[in-house]
């Protein structure tokens, strides 16, 4: 077999073929060896991603058991009990605690004694609390701690302690600790699911296990091996495990405890898929041999032999001996066969036909020629009516063609370019012209046409007359080079304008979020390395909504161009002014170059400028605008935090100008407001208070008080207003001004509603009179779909009549348009009688009274206060004559003496409401006067 493959000392035909199949068998076996490579690396780092990921899961599970811990504690600290000395009352709350965190609390003083612990019973004798420490390192930093393994040396349980000061003047006077047993950290680590063969484990900042998801009794307490090593705050490692197998894990340390969370797997799980892989690689690797040794030999053979038959037949025609076509089976050799044999029947006819062929080809020439000569005409016409410009430069550097494009775009004269210049001689031309505006274009020139070689190079210039060329240069094979010219003044110019408008507001042509963000990036560099500090102003419109819900979105985008052209016009020329979105605006102020920043009285003069500044835009904002014919007035609320004090980074920054902007508001608005540290704190305080009110209706803190709304002829109760109060038992009475923007603000007025209207309609069909019960509805639930349901839910779960319920609503509800006035319909068709609460207090009222025709109007307490003056009297009189004609109930809030219970009787009010004539009262006590039918005041 070797033999018919090599011959003479050199490969047959055969072996070719023989080694073509095995080259193209390699190709498909790398292929394979590297798709199985590839698939076996990404099975393994896809098993090492899941286990990256449950180490992070594991981390945020034990941050989040810590988190709530110190939360507890912190607010447990805030406890007048905790202070006391009598520590009775404080036992019974840190039970309360040590139950909902799992853990038992103690209360011990700065010297480590134990005052309290709800692990025995109160009044039991003490010992000393401060295992490994945790109370002197509160103590010694004023500070949370979170501490590492202990073990109870009364008990031999072991646990992690989490401790916070209780301070007392600027001292810490006692420390609060929270004993969690390991089983909590363990049950935290198996709710991480870290997913199996792996195990998940928590270590404290020693190295030393505190829950382990497999074998946890086995390995608790014990130190990780290579712990040492676990520098970086997460990574991967790989070692020697606590069973001496080799494992890879992955670690995440927490920087609110400095505990590490870890999770390993055995690193023949890692390996199992690339050795799957490459078995199967061998396997497709003897199949592939297989099958080309079954194909391949025949397929050799059978051609091999063919070509040997027509290598015998080309050495006969070389010796001009006639040939007859050989019977070969493959179809192109049997082609190239009957060809060899026809050929050599013509080849005594080739010198015939040779010689008809060079006369055809000498007239061919002379055709060509003559096309040659027209195609260059065409192509002089065509290059001169080409929209680029071209210049073609021999290898002598000359220049050979032209367009005449070319010449306009450089403005050439026609006697130059006529003459066949050199590239110098242009060159010269250009420079004698100030051709080139800048002196980097003269030597990029320069370079491109130095000597006799000519560089590709592809650039854009400006021309003295604002002309924009983008010039290439390509050079010729034979020497010399072709330059194009091309006009991008345009393109340019486009491309500017959509740079422009990428960085501004498209509605006002201000600097947009992105340009603020740039520019702050600049300024805090700025400020912290050289101190520079400036300011930021964050403007927030008042009452833009207004006019976006009354005159339509256009008139919204016309009003803040006007906005954006008066903000113009007060900001000083240093200053940088952005629009962010909506009617959010933000100033940068730099501060003022006269002042000292290193004296105090420098940084006081540097706030009353920028004080200033800000009383100037609220002045200007506060002129009416107008808009369509009509004047339109708004305000401005501003607020001011100051750079780098109040923030090192932009999101600190402009987080603590909103709190300060947040303040303002709060404030009554149009009034600007200068961050202070104590704004975040009451912003904390806030979200504690939020998450008090999310379990407030659970625990049964929240109650109703129900104010009687009296017949003001008669004294007669008509109706009664349900009022929602909260008592928190540690917080005491929390005024519903405090938590119920709160609860308009997070969505949780919507079950808050629910629970208002569902318990009064509750109690009010258990007084066995037909006083209607007024429950008042937010905006926030008119703006769900679910109102109307909610309502028919509350009076089939009571069995109250449908006419015994009044919802009273504000005009905020009304200015969310049609669909608002579709849900009131709705209420109107079950039954249910509306009121329009504090009315006259808005911009429209009498167009909502238009819009919907309500049952009642409560006129706001604010004019019955004033009725005795003349223009307070007037309104009232006006609101109750209104009423009379649009046939609603009036009813007059606020009534508190009976000089005013008299005055609004005489104008005409239906309906009195307030301390005077009732205040509000638990339950029972309403259910006891209704009874009685009338009220004393009256």
């Amino acid at each position: 077999m070797v033999r018919s493959w090599v011959r003479r000392g050199r490969p047959t035909f055969s072996a070719y073929l023989i080694a073509l199949s095995l080259a193209l068998s390699v190709p498909l076996l790398a292929f394979a060896a590297v798709v199985s490579y590839e698939l076996g690396t990404k099975e393994r780092a896809e098993v090492e991603a899941g286990v990256f990921d449950a180490a992070a899961r594991v981390r945020r599970a034990a941050d989040a058991l810590v988190a709530d811990a110190l939360s507890g504690l912190r607010i447990l600290a805030t406890s007048r009990a905790v202070r006391s000395n009598d520590l009775s009352g404080f036992h019974a709350e840190a039970l309360v605690v040590g139950r909902e965190l799992g853990g038992h609390v103690a209360l011990a003083d700065a010297a480590g004694e134990r005052l309290a612990y709800t692990r025995v019973p109160w009044g039991t004798l003490l010992s000393s609390i401060d295992e490994g420490g945790v109370v002197a390192a509160v103590v010694r930093t004023g500070e949370p701690f979170v501490s590492g393994l202990l073990t109870s040396p009364q008990t031999g349980e072991r646990f992690v302690a989490v401790a916070v000061p209780v301070h007392a003047g600027a001292d810490t006077g006692r420390v609060l600790t929270l004993e969690i047993p390991l089983r909590k950290l363990l049950e935290t680590v198996v709710s991480a699911d870290v997913g199996t063969p792996r195990w998940g484990s928590i270590s404290d900042r020693d190295g030393t296990v505190l829950a382990r998801s497999a074998d946890n009794a086995d390995h608790v307490g014990r130190r990780l091996p290579g712990f040492s090593e676990l520098t970086s705050p997460a990574g991967t490692w790989r070692g020697t495990g606590f069973l001496g197998i080799t494992v890879f894990g992955a670690y995440e340390r927490s920087d609110l405890t400095g505990w590490t969370a870890g999770v390993g797997v055995d690193e023949a799980a890692l390996d199992a898929p690339v050795a799957a892989w490459r078995m199967r690689l061998v396997g497709l690797a003897a199949l592939v041999l297989a099958i080309t040794a079954i194909v391949a030999v025949p397929i050799c053979r059978e051609i091999a032999g063919t070509f040997a038959q027509l290598t015998a037949m080309a050495r006969r025609l070389g010796m001009g001996q006639p040939l007859a076509a050989p019977d070969v089976r493959i179809a192109e050799a049997r082609t190239i066969a009957s060809v060899m044999a026809r050929a050599s029947v013509h080849l005594s006819r080739r010198n015939a036909f040779l010689r008809e062929a060079k006369d055809d080809l000498e007239a061919r020439v002379a055709a060509r020629t003559r096309e040659l000569e027209e195609k260059t005409t065409l192509l002089q016409t065509t290059l001169d009516h080409m929209d680029q410009g071209l210049v073609m430069v021999d290898a002598d550097g000359r220049v050979s063609v032209y367009n005449r494009r070319a010449v306009d775009l450089l403005e050439l004269p026609e006697d130059l370019v006529a003459s066949r210049p050199t590239v110098a001689e242009l060159h010269a031309h250009q420079l004698a012209r100030n051709e080139f505006v800048r002196d980097e274009d003269a030597e990029r020139v320069k370079e491109l046409y130095g000597g006799s070689a000519f560089k590709e190079r592809l650039y854009e210039r400006e021309r003295p007359n604002g002309t924009i060329l983008e010039i290439r240069t390509v050079p010729r094979p034979e020497g010399g080079a072709v330059r194009t010219f091309t006009d991008v003044t345009a393109r340019k110019t486009a491309e500017a304008e959509l740079a422009r408008m990428a960085r501004h507001d498209s509605l006002t042509g201000l600097p947009n979020r992105a340009s603020l963000r740039e520019r702050l990036k600049e300024r805090l560099a700025e400020a912290l390395r050289h101190d520079r500090p400036f300011s930021v102003l964050c403007l927030d419109l008042d009452r833009f909504k207004v006019v976006n819900d009354t005159m339509g979105h256009a008139a919204g985008d016309m009003l803040l161009g006007l906005v954006a052209e008066r903000l113009r016009e007060v900001v000083r020329g240093e200053d940088f002014l952005a629009r962010v979105g909506g009617d959010e605006f933000v100033l940068l102020c730099p501060e003022a170059s006269g002042c000292a920043r290193d004296e105090t009285s420098g940084a006081a003069l540097a706030q009353r400028i920028i004080a200033a500044l800000a009383q100037r835009i609220i002045a200007a904002l506060a002129q009416p605008f107008a808009l369509s014919g009509k004047p339109i007035e708004i305000g401005v609320s501003i607020g001011i935090a100051n750079a780098p004090r109040d923030g090192g980074t932009i999101d600190d920054l402009l987080k603590a100008a909103d709190l300060a902007l947040y303040r303002a508001k709060g404030d009554g608005r149009n009034t600007h407001r200068v961050f202070a540290p104590e704004m975040d704190a009451a912003n904390i305080e806030r979200q504690v208070l939020e998450i008090e009110l999310r379990h407030a209706i659970q625990r049964g803190e929240i109650t109703l008080a129900y104010q009687p709304i009296v017949d003001v002829h008669g004294g007669g109760v008509t109706a009664v207003e349900a009022l929602c109060r909260w008592t928190h038992p540690r917080l005491g009475a929390i005024s519903p001004a405090r938590f119920i923007p709160l609860a308009e603000e997070t969505g949780l007025i919507a079950p808050l509603g629910a629970f208002v209207l569902e318990t009064a309609c509750r109690e009010a069909a258990g007084w066995g009179t037909p006083v209607r019960i007024a429950v008042n509805v937010s905006a926030v639930q008119f703006a769900r779909a679910d109102l109307l349901a909610v309502v028919v839910a509350a009076l089939e779960a009571s069995r109250l009549p449908v006419d015994r319920l009044e919802l009273e609503i504000t005009e905020s509800v009304l200015m969310d348009g049609a669909t608002v006035l579709d849900t009131l319909h709705a209420l109107r068709r079950l039954g249910v009688r509306l009121a329009m609460d504090d009315f006259g207090t808005g911009y429209s009222s009498l167009g909502y009274l238009e819009r919907f025709p309500f049952d009642k109007l409560k006129i706001d307490g604010s004019f019955v206060k004033r009725i005795a003056s003349t223009e307070a009297d007037a309104i009232v009189r006006a609101i109750a004559s209104l009423g009379e004609r649009l046939g609603m109930t009036i009813t007059a809030e606020g009534v508190e003496t009976s000089e005013q219970l008299r005055l609004v009787r005489e104008v005409g009010c239906q309906e009195a409401q307030g301390y005077h004539v009732g205040r509000p009262v638990p339950a029972e006590e309403i259910r006891h006067r209704l009874r009685g039918g009338r009220t004393e005041a009256a």
